[in-house]
């Protein structure tokens, strides 16, 4: 397997880590960062290295339970009743999972006491404590030789936070993937238990959905886009122009105001506000703003937005402080896709007195605060390289031709202006991109003969008259649909070390191995203690490393369910999604600052600092905190405040 090395531009998983990091090593861990990679090379070193020996099922389980059986049990579970359980009919093959669960459950209740009921006469403790000895001693012995025979895990699929960060890190692309594919069931707490994940028919079509979406956003083969600085003067915006006219003359059905060059945006309406142009280009785009605070004594928040037209979502990239009615212009870099579209916002208004809202009276009679937004300004995209680094990366060895007329490419809606040149061997070009993708999508080497499939699919397309690009296509949504890309497919016995690099990278990172962890693990060297402790401190280290605490808080907590309700806004209306997305915030810095300074667990309980903004500060009345970015702010003594339960 070719690993060159190339260019680098998770949650706690209880059925890939249990029993070896079991809840009870999770709850002896105590928040230090270095203790933490020791703790997980500890944890690793003991599952390889601390292999069970198996021997024959016991004998004697049958003869020794049954006494036990016979003195306190069968009263009740013989069939007659409403129990479930019929002991004369339940047998002793523990090789069969449903048997095994039902001794299972009966040693959990006898051993607990809860069986037989406190009111029914009790066995001697010595016929108790031999029928457990045995039942003990039988399922261990069977649970040993089941592991043995199919490993401790079983097969599980990636949940679509780890697909959409594995496609990125694959590609070298950012798209919104996960928004296509179904909401994870959460029902045993966390998504990475196969027994809870669940495989439908939508789930494969929305992975087919998203690997196309991933495959064109890695492919750019139009014209280079032209970077260009685009302003959007809001009151010559196509919305804000219809609302002031649907509503001329009905002042009290107005909800935005207007001063000299400017809006005045006392609420928040994307469907007002939201820019006359939708993003075109895949890309890094600098967005600016230019406004000021109106009506307002104290520092009022312009928000900008992004949200999509066919995936139904809107979130904020951005959001900054205006402390006065002076103008200032305000500006946010980020990575936008297309079909994209871009709307301002606000949060942290203060409404006027009698608590009338600018629903109720409009903007002309409304004493509240609000911003008033003179212009938005969208410039970009901005490349370092034309056809950019996804695309060459992607098809490693075959050559770009520049285009003299552009091509209309009908399945994509789009001009192309670049075509890849097909050699004299096109199945060799096809067959070292597949070698080149494929065991990164796989996380292993391919084994002899694996990648031929897919060779054979792109060469059948370039035969049948499709492009080079096209054929390779049907090459890649393969490998992307293969059970080896989204199931996470362990084998029995040892793990070897491109399994544990799995392993590491998905728990740390949400994502497939990066190149280095790849060579460490064809170089044999997380088998090595020291190698592998190197290893987990550098993933630490990686800004990917967030991953862990933004999916981890998500489940542990339940951030993700933030949505669930929606505070009425006549009631609250102080609540914005700002200080929504600050209570999520708050927690994720929280977490990470007790990771990264090797602080103790005990601060989760408790603790003499915060990490806040100005907008959560305010929240929770702590005074002299300035501006949106999240800083550790030392509590004082009398504060209520202090560790995760007594965050927003």
């Amino acid at each position: 397997m070719d690993l060159e090395p190339i260019r680098n531009k998770s949650s706690f998983d209880e059925s890939e880590m249990n029993p070896c990091f079991s809840k009870t090593i999770w709850g002896h861990f105590r928040g230090q960062r270095r203790s933490f990679a020791f703790l997980i090379a500890l944890v690793i070193q003991y599952c390889l290295l601390a292999q069970p020996t198996y021997g024959q099922a016991n004998p004697s389980f049958a003869e020794k339970i049954h006494p036990l059986i016979a003195d306190s049990c069968t009263n009740c579970h013989d069939g007659s009743g409403d129990s479930g359980l019929d002991f004369s009919k339940l047998t002793h093959e523990l090789s069969d999972p449903e048997v095994f669960r039902i001794w299972e459950r009966v040693f959990d209740r006898v051993e607990s006491g809860e069986m037989p009921p406190k009111s029914e006469p009790q066995p001697s403790s010595n016929l108790k404590s031999t029928a457990l000895k045995a039942l003990s001693s039988a399922l261990t012995t069977e649970n040993k030789r089941h592991q043995a025979a199919n490993g401790r895990v079983i097969l599980r699929r990636l949940t679509r936070t780890e697909y959409e960060h594995t496609l990125g890190d694959l590609l070298y692309i950012r798209a919104d993937l996960g928004e296509i594919i179904p909401a994870e069931n959460d029902s045993s707490g966390f998504d990475t238990v196969f027994s809870s994940q669940g495989f439908s028919p939508l789930h494969a079509r929305s992975y087919l959905e998203a690997a196309n979406v991933a495959i064109d956003a890695a492919i750019q083969l139009q014209p280079e886009p032209e970077s260009k600085k685009q302003r959007f003067k809001m009151l010559e915006g196509e919305h804000v122009k219809k609302h002031f006219e649907d509503n001329k003359g009905k002042d009290d059905h107005l909800i935005v105001g207007e001063i000299e060059d400017s809006i005045i945006m006392f609420t928040d309406a994307s469907y007002i506000y939201k820019l006359d142009k939708h993003v075109e280009y895949d890309g890094w785009y600098k967005i600016r703003a230019h406004g000021a605070a109106f009506q307002s004594k104290k520092p009022v928040i312009l928000t900008l937005n992004v949200g999509h037209y066919n995936r139904g979502y809107t979130k904020p990239i951005g959001w900054f402080d205006l402390e006065d009615d002076e103008p200032i212009t305000v500006e946010v870099e980020v990575r936008l896709s297309r079909g994209q579209y871009l709307f301002p916002g606000v949060a942290n208004l203060d409404v006027q007195p009698n608590g009338k809202t600018i629903w109720n009276i409009g903007p002309d009679k409304y004493k509240g605060s609000g911003v008033a937004l003179e212009w938005v300004e969208l410039e970009g995209p901005a490349y370092e390289n034309w056809p950019p680094f996804s695309t060459t990366n992607l098809f490693k060895g075959v050559k770009l031709k520049k285009l003299e007329h552009k091509k209309w490419d009908a399945r994509q809606q789009k001009h192309l202006g670049y075509e890849f040149v097909v050699g004299d061997n096109p199945r060799k070009q096809i067959e070292e991109i597949v070698a080149w993708i494929a065991p990164r999508a796989f996380r292993r080497p391919l084994n002899d003969g694996e990648g031929t499939p897919f060779v054979d699919l792109g060469l059948k397309a370039l035969k049948d008259g499709r492009s080079f690009s096209d054929a390779t296509r049907v090459s890649l949504q393969a490998i992307l649909a293969s059970p080896n890309f989204l199931f996470m497919t362990p084998n029995p016995g040892r793990l070897d070390d491109f399994s544990l690099a799995s392993r590491l990278s998905y728990f740390l990172w949400k994502s497939m191995p990066d190149n280095e962890l790849f060579l460490a693990a064809r170089n044999k060297q997380l088998t090595d203690k020291d190698g592998l402790k190197k290893q987990i401190e550098r993933m630490l280290d990686d800004n990917k490393s967030a991953r862990f605490i933004t999916d981890f808080a998500n489940q542990w907590l339940q951030l993700s369910q933030i949505d669930a309700t929606s505070p009425d806004k006549r009631l609250y209306p102080e609540f914005d999604v700002l200080l929504k997305e600050s209570m999520i915030k708050e927690t994720e810095t929280f977490l990470a600052h007790l990771i990264e300074k090797d602080l103790s667990v005990s601060n989760l309980i408790d603790s003499d600092f915060a990490f806040l903004n100005r907008r959560i500060a305010e929240h929770y009345g702590i005074p002299k905190v300035k501006g949106q970015t999240f800083r550790k702010v030392k509590l004082p003594k009398n504060s209520p405040r202090g560790g995760i339960l007594t965050q927003a």
